[in-house]
């Protein structure tokens, strides 16, 4: 009995030893776990402060502001062409002129007989005075000088029409003539475009009407890259009712002719400006039931940001609330939660 007492008292210590090992061993794994916390690498930027704009953004291809045709005031053969296509003019440049030969001699005919008549009716005056010759025959002779003095003029003009003329200053975009070819009367031979300065014509939607005005600033980027600086020069005030937009005319100074008619370009309109606002990089911004947020470094933390956002800069946008000092998770972003432990891999960029 005694014996079997003394197993049953052996047994027992034997159990507590075992659940007192197993309590031991639970405390011992929480407090690994506790030291084993997961620290995610993240990057970071820091807050710059900028001026930001609120842009319109469209494309369009550009336009001259004017365009014009020279055109044969005369018939003939073209005996002389001056510009070629690409040449700058200058409006009444002599861009061609025709064969002027038989003209020239019809107008010096004419001198001829117009100072012959002046001789006359010089003679007839006096006449006239001594009642020599009736008053009809004054009156005849003084209507042939003025009709041979009508004749002449006409006859300079037919000269000068043998000349063709630019009517705008401009580039010649296109020779239609060659050198000794037949030219009718008013026929085209050339097209003049103006360069400077070039217009783009946006058509935009009516929600924009309010927020577009005359003198806006706009920059002009070609396909090569190159951005220009132009202006709103005027806003159409009626609106398309087939497609719901109005029409806003660009005007950009071309001096260098660098811009061509006919160019595809991004226009971007600038209508309002915050000054000196606080700028985050677009990457660090999160959505969260449709309430934008950031996570900030808190010490080896970081903690959860509710913020309001604004006008975008290149690859920032503004944000609302947030002091200058902080540093805003920009890479691993998403794998974190409020409270997160974190280690900085990279960063403080103020691009």
């Amino acid at each position: 009995m005694k014996q079997k007492f003394t197993s049953k008292i052996i047994l027992f210590l034997s159990v507590l030893t075992l659940v007192s090992g197993c309590d031991s061993s639970s405390e011992a794994s929480l407090d690994k776990k506790n030291k084993l916390e997961d620290i995610f690498p993240v990057e970071v930027a820091k807050v710059i402060r900028k001026d930001v704009y609120a842009i319109y953004n469209g494309s369009v291809t550009l336009e001259a502001r004017d365009e014009a045709v020279a055109v044969s005031k005369s018939q003939g053969i073209i005996e002389n062409i001056y510009y070629e296509e690409g040449d700058r003019v200058n409006s009444g440049d002599v861009l061609a002129k025709l064969d002027d030969k038989k003209i020239l001699m019809e107008l010096e005919l004419s001198k001829i007989k117009l100072n012959h008549l002046r001789d006359k009716h010089t003679r007839n005056i006096s006449l006239y005075k001594k009642n020599l010759i009736s008053k009809e025959a004054f009156s005849d002779s003084s209507r042939d000088l003025e009709s041979q003095e009508i004749t002449v003029k006409l006859a300079i003009l037919a000269f000068n029409e043998t000349k063709i003329k630019a009517p705008i200053s401009g580039i010649i975009s296109e020779k239609i003539v060659k050198k000794g070819n037949m030219i009718n009367l008013h026929e085209r031979s050339f097209k003049i475009t103006s360069f400077d300065p070039i217009y783009a014509k946006l058509h935009v939607p009516e929600i924009h009407l309010n927020k577009l005005k005359k003198g806006q600033s706009a920059n002009v980027t070609i396909n090569s890259g190159n951005t220009f600086t132009g202006e709103v020069l005027r806003i159409s005030p009626i609106i398309d009712s087939e497609t719901g937009t109005f029409k806003v005319t660009i005007q950009i100074k071309n001096s260098d002719s660098k811009l061509k008619p006919g160019m595809f370009s991004k226009i971007a309109i600038s209508y309002d400006k915050h000054e000196n606002t606080t700028l985050i990089p677009k990457e660090a911004v999160l959505l969260d039931e449709k309430r934008n947020y950031i996570f900030i470094i808190n010490g080896d933390r970081v903690k959860k940001k509710f913020i309001e956002t604004g006008y975008s800069l290149n690859q920032r946008i503004e944000a609302k609330g947030i002091s200058d000092d902080c540093l805003i998770v920009t890479t691993g972003n998403r794998k974190i939660k409020h409270l997160s432990k974190v280690k900085i891999i990279k960063g403080t960029s103020n691009n």
